[in-house]
Parts: structure tokens; C-alpha cells; sequence
């Protein structure tokens, strides 16, 4: 995490252009629509000004910055949204769905209480609405959804075990031309 902007150089070292440059801000929930992320960002001039752009951009407008994220952007073909919580009421909850911008402009998840199955995990990805898109449609491939499954299956292990979490939220939880969950 960037907290200044002499570190640029140390953090983008180990990173392969293009980069993705995000604000890190708990008062900024959609920075993609607000100026909080910028992308395909190709060289360290270009992460130093996208870097100094938002913490002008947290200064003017009175957000608490917590530091800047430098990531290596990765092609992904598949994005999702992976939510667990505790409803005081009813325990600890998962939902799925397609995630990224995608389920801003049309939601389309599926819900279960936790303990889940991988089994259970691929049953509700046969709930969504865009079910025939994660098979394969067109000659697109299909998306890896019993790698997706197991990481979602440790994941809800791990928020049921411990009850000190009280939500997880992934958007997105993507996957790559080679079926990698990244």
C-alpha cells in the first residue's frame, strides 16, 4: 500500500505493466464511478500521477485515506461476487452472483445459509439468471465454477468458524483465460 509518493518506484518494481492504481478510502464505496481507480496505467509517471491525483482527490473532498493500491491489472474473462454476513436472526448467510459493475446494473444472485457444500455452491450458480453465460455461450469458454466453488467453500468454512467476522464482501472474485480464480 502507497502512503507517499516517494515509494512509487519500490512498489511498482515487482509489478509488470499495466497497472490498476485504486484509492483506499472506507468513505469511497463505488471508487470506479468517482475517480477513486485508474486503469491501464502503463509506466511509474503514469502511477505517480494517477497516485498524486487521488490524494488530491481524498484532500478535497475530506475522505480519510488509508493509502493508494498499486495492482498488476490481470485480463479476467469471469467476475463475481462472493457476501457472506451474520443476520442476527437467522446465522451466517452466503451470496453469489455475477459480480464487477455487472451487478450494479442488473443483480443476479443467489443466497444459502452457511454450512454450504462445493455441491451446494454449484447448485446456486444454476440459480442465476445468467447460468447459460457461465457454461459456455458462442464458442465463449465457460467459467471455472468448481475452482470458484472451493475457493467459496473455504471461505464460508472459515466465516462460519469464526464469529468474530461479521461480513465479507469480493467484488470481484475473477478468473483468467486459463481457468486461474484470481
Amino acid at each position: 500500500m502507497l502512503h507517499s509518493l516517494r515509494s512509487v518506484k519500490e512498489h511498482v518494481r515487482a509489478l509488470r505493466p499495466p497497472f490498476a492504481v485504486k484509492l483506499q478510502s472506507p468513505q469511497m464505496l463505488h471508487k470506479s464511478g468517482n475517480g477513486g481507480v485508474v486503469l491501464d496505467v502503463t509506466d511509474v509517471t503514469g502511477v505517480e500521477q494517477a497516485a498524486s491525483a487521488m490524494f488530491a482527490l481524498a484532500s478535497n473532498r475530506d475522505l480519510r485515506c488509508e493509502g493508494i493500491l498499486i495492482e498488476q491489472m490481470v485480463p479476467v474473462e469471469f467476475e463475481f461476487l462472493v457476501g457472506f454476513r451474520r443476520d442476527p436472526a437467522l446465522g451466517p448467510l452466503l451470496v453469489i452472483g455475477r459480480g464487477g459493475l455487472d451487478v450494479e446494473v442488473d443483480p443476479d444472485v443467489a443466497r444459502a445459509f452457511l454450512p454450504v457444500t462445493e455441491s451446494d455452491i454449484l447448485a446456486l450458480f444454476s440459480r442465476l439468471r445468467s447460468r447459460q453465460l457461465l457454461r459456455g455461450f458462442r464458442g465463449r469458454q465457460a467459467a471455472p465454477l468448481a475452482a470458484v466453488a472451493q475457493i467459496v467453500c473455504r471461505l464460508a468454512s472459515a466465516f462460519e468458524h469464526n464469529r468474530a467476522m461479521r461480513e465479507i464482501e469480493i467484488n470481484p472474485l475473477a478468473t483468467d483465460s486459463s481457468g486461474s480464480v484470481v
